[in-house]
């Protein structure tokens, strides 16, 4: 942490980048609500507004907010990008981008006014099918709907205690096939099953945590009912994170 002008602490590109997905989400509400205290709602510019308070405030607010937008951004790139093929299959990088950058406007307009932090996953959801024109319900989503219990279980990683079982679902769920990784891609299959298996029962108790807020946080995706014993557990989870 750094003091930038007046006495509240802001936070460096390093601490960002370690910080889970709802604080992060948290912070950038904050941020945006500050920013617009300097420019007027709705990203309004107000010139007049800028030169009265400090450059250095200013700088630091932008800064700090586009360091959590790429931060956000960067944990649901691979994510948006199966995303898209399922939606696309042959519409290319280009055709990507597009998409891509339609979801993000949609994500950087209404994260800002959530009554609830714990509901961005939601949100980011919402805005998967709004980018593609395209409603939940509609055929040519069900490809993409398969996904969504894989999407909503991305923010609890983040808060996973076990950081090696974290690690390795960030690897093997949420990354490029071809990442490469000694610990995992060296692991021969009973090895691998192994780690699934433990990463899935440590992912399992961290969103036992949320439980209260799960409807919310999941957009009623993940249901725990019946989970009554370890193998049950890695098979629901394995099923959400790796045959959806």
């Amino acid at each position: 942490m750094r003091l930038g002008h007046g006495t509240r602490p802001y936070m460096t590109r390093a601490a960002i980048h370690r910080t889970p997905a709802l604080h992060l989400v948290r912070n950038m509400i904050r941020l945006r609500g500050e920013l617009e205290s300097l420019l007027g709602t709705g990203g309004a510019v107000k010139p007049w507004r800028i030169r009265e308070t400090a450059d250095e405030r200013f700088n630091r607010l932008n800064d700090e907010w586009g360091s959590h937008c790429e931060v956000l951004i960067t944990r649901y790139k691979w994510l948006m990008n199966e995303i898209h093929t399922r939606l696309a299959p042959t519409g290319g990088d280009s055709s990507r981008d597009v998409y891509f950058r339609a979801w993000w406007r949609i994500v950087r307009n209404d994260l800002p006014g959530l009554a609830a932090a714990e509901a961005f996953s939601s949100l980011l959801w919402q805005a998967v099918a709004a980018a593609a024109e395209l409603l939940e319900t509609d055929v040519e989503f069900t490809p993409v709907a398969m996904l969504k219990p894989k999407f909503m279980l991305r923010q609890f990683i983040d808060e996973m205690s076990d950081a090696e079982s974290a690690v390795s679902l960030k690897i093997l769920a949420y990354s490029p096939a071809d990442v490469d990784d000694d610990y995992v891609t060296g692991a021969g299959p009973n090895e691998l099953a192994d780690i699934v298996y433990e990463a899935c029962l440590s992912l399992h108790e961290t969103v036992k945590r949320f439980e209260p807020s799960l409807v919310t946080m999941t957009s009623a995706s993940i249901d725990l009912a019946g989970l009554n014993d370890e193998a049950t557990i890695a098979r629901r989870y394995t099923t959400w994170l790796f045959q959806s």
